[in-house]
């Protein structure tokens, strides 16, 4: 679920035995289900990239769900993780979660940070039911506000079932000892102590 993908990508063409599906739906009301914003073809070739030098994680998964949502959390985000869950021809059973809460500033942060205490969202316990019920995975971005802080973890990186996920800064180096979380990475705990990201 993010901002779509090119499904054109040479990267993104082929899987180990031949040609890989990628099932695209529109949640945006943009009319389209390619990636005009490039960071959901970025997060797909992190997960599935066949490229031989910039191999995915799951380079070999034959279909790719493209959920096509772009920013925040409006009905159509739900819409579209139903879709991506429920979809008759593959439902997911590995969600990659590129949304969620947003807050203006670190002073909005410090204000309503109480709330991203894994059972006070409603998105955050929908994600929480949906991968209970469904026996699926997701992973979700911890969110964009690491210059805030710790504890600056937001909604629905907050779900108890959720793999939290951050970014960091390798400073282009082989060595993990110099590695730092990067700037614009939410950091953790979450609101109620536990480790995110």
């Amino acid at each position: 679920v993010d901002s779509g993908v090119d499904s054109n990508h040479p990267a993104l063409q082929n899987d180990e035995s031949g040609i890989r599906e990628i099932i695209s739906s529109d949640f945006s009301g943009s009319g389209t289900t390619d990636d005009t914003l490039v960071h959901g073809t970025y997060v797909a070739g992190v997960i599935a990239s066949s490229d031989n030098t910039y191999k995915g994680i799951s380079f070999g998964v034959d279909r790719l769900i493209n959920a096509k949502h772009v920013g925040g959390v409006r009905s159509d985000t739900l819409a579209a993780l139903d879709w991506a869950i429920l979809n008759p021809i593959d439902g997911a059973e590995i969600l990659s979660n590129s949304w969620g809460y947003g807050v203006f500033d670190c002073n909005e942060m410090q204000n309503i940070n109480y709330l991203f205490d894994g059972s006070t969202i409603s998105w955050t316990k929908y994600m929480d039911a949906a991968i209970d019920y469904y026996d699926i995975a997701s992973v979700v971005a911890a969110g964009n506000y690491g210059f805030c802080g710790a504890k600056s973890v937001t909604a629905p990186a907050d779900a108890y079932n959720i793999i939290a996920v951050g970014n960091i800064n390798d400073k282009n180096t082989i060595n993990r000892d110099d590695d730092v979380i990067y700037h614009t990475s939410s950091i953790g705990p979450s609101y109620d102590g536990r480790k995110k990201p």
